[in-house]
């Protein structure tokens, strides 16, 4: 999750601010929000299930403290097999950076050879 999450922001043309949040009890909200409040929305990032996961409700107190939209992003909603084509695996790059694409609009984005 976090080096995908580096990888991506590395990409993106776009201001924006990175946290890895490690204290989930009790969960201290309260240092993100000046940054949630500069910006045109908000992405949580987890390496769980979404629903009535973390990112889920990080993602819910961030919106009501807020009233910006925060978006969660996890594994996807299917089990997950042993094998390269059905493993069920945390969110990529790309994954993250399509959410943001498609939340944000047209961005300008640095291409790697």
């Amino acid at each position: 999750g976090r080096l995908s999450i580096l990888e991506a922001s590395k990409e993106l043309e776009i201001s924006h601010s990175a946290f890895h949040i490690v204290n989930l009890k009790p969960l201290n909200i309260d240092r993100y929000i000046p940054y949630l409040y500069r910006a045109k929305f908000g992405v949580v990032v987890d390496s769980d299930y979404t629903t009535c996961g973390m990112a889920e409700h990080i993602a819910l107190k961030l919106m009501l403290e807020t009233n910006k939209k925060v978006y969660p992003l996890g594994l996807q909603d299917r089990t997950a097999g042993f094998s390269y084509s059905t493993d069920n695996v945390t969110p990529t790059k790309n994954q993250i950076l399509n959410l943001i694409r498609e939340k944000y609009g047209p961005i300008n984005t640095i291409t790697s050879n």
